[in-house]
């Protein structure tokens, strides 16, 4: 999920993956929101970050990270202290939405301005996304199957409860055609991504994936909040870095060898070499902030937005 509006007021960000890919995004509300389900997502969170004692010795490694937010702070401090556990001011500007050099849906290239606004540091974890359902009885649309009425003449097979699941070929294969790589597979869901139990997949400090657009909209106003736009998202996603591939610069590692996000290596979509040393998700906050103190940011998942720019 993206980012959260409150009126006229600071935009505030919430942060969901619609499934297991190399794109992120928030949480965000008021404290004085923070009551009955609320108090048990915030104890989630909570636990879930004093079990990434790691996140300060990434911040220590990354100081140009640091010194860009200190200059991002100067230039538009925040209007108070953060509305929700863990949440990021983010100070609005202009900037270059989009790309001209990878994927010819990123393009053209324009300016865009956005507005001030708060967004969570991290995506929504499956602990988040557990209090949600076990508070509220929500069906995911993964776990509801689809409605025979509305898709006369389909296989009844694919109108059971399902969701795509990223299955590597064996081999070369065309790259304009994503049915080589993704499988219907059913009883996927946010609980089963891959349809199975696999070790480490689904764990509670991970970010929730299989989830629709519905259920990330669903899951946002039962925390009183809303998505992100695109323009939004994309915003702190460059991390203060203009017209930069990544949100850290230009090259894929850094000087220092280090890499600074779970993605791909090797030929796509055949051979993951694991280089990161991850094959599905990994955990939140595993990997340094970027310029605006936000983690995953780049890589671990896809996220919802609101629009499309």
């Amino acid at each position: 999920m993206g980012a959260l509006r409150y009126g006229d007021g600071p935009r505030r960000a919430t942060r969901s993956g619609r499934g297991e890919s190399r794109q992120a995004g928030g949480i965000a509300g008021g404290m004085d929101r923070l009551r009955g389900p609320h108090r048990r997502a915030r104890r989630a969170i909570a636990r879930i970050y004093r079990s990434r004692p790691m996140e300060a010795q990434h911040m220590q490694s990354a100081p140009s990270f640091q010194n860009r937010r200190h200059h991002y702070l100067e230039r538009s401090p925040p209007p108070g202290a953060p509305p929700y556990p863990d949440t990021v001011w983010v100070p609005g500007g202009d900037f270059r939405l989009g790309s001209d050099r990878f994927y010819p849906e990123e393009a053209p290239v324009r300016s865009v301005e956005v507005r001030d606004f708060w967004m969570d540091r991290a995506p929504v974890t499956n602990a988040v996304f557990a209090c949600f359902v076990s508070e509220t009885g929500y069906v995911t649309t993964a776990e509801r199957g689809a409605n025979s009425d509305r898709h006369r003449g389909i296989d009844p097979a694919l109108l059971q409860p399902s969701g795509l699941v990223f299955d590597a070929p064996a081999g070369v294969v065309p790259l304009n055609d994503p049915r080589r790589w993704w499988r219907f597979t059913p009883g996927a869901s946010w609980r089963l991504p891959y349809g199975r139990p696999l070790a480490g997949v689904g764990a509670s400090g991970h970010p929730v994936v299989q989830v629709s657009h519905l259920d990330a909209h669903a899951f946002a106003e039962w925390m009183g909040k809303a998505l992100s736009t695109e323009a939004e998202w994309e915003f702190v996603a460059r991390g203060g870095l203009d017209g930069a591939t990544f949100c850290w610069g230009d090259r894929e590692i850094p000087t220092g060898g280090r890499r600074l996000a779970n993605t791909w290596q090797g030929p796509f979509p055949y051979k993951n070499s694991r280089e990161d040393g991850y094959r599905y998700t990994s955990l939140i906050r595993s990997y340094p902030a970027n310029g605006y103190g936000l983690c995953d940011m780049t890589g671990n998942l896809w996220e919802w937005t609101a629009d499309r720019a």
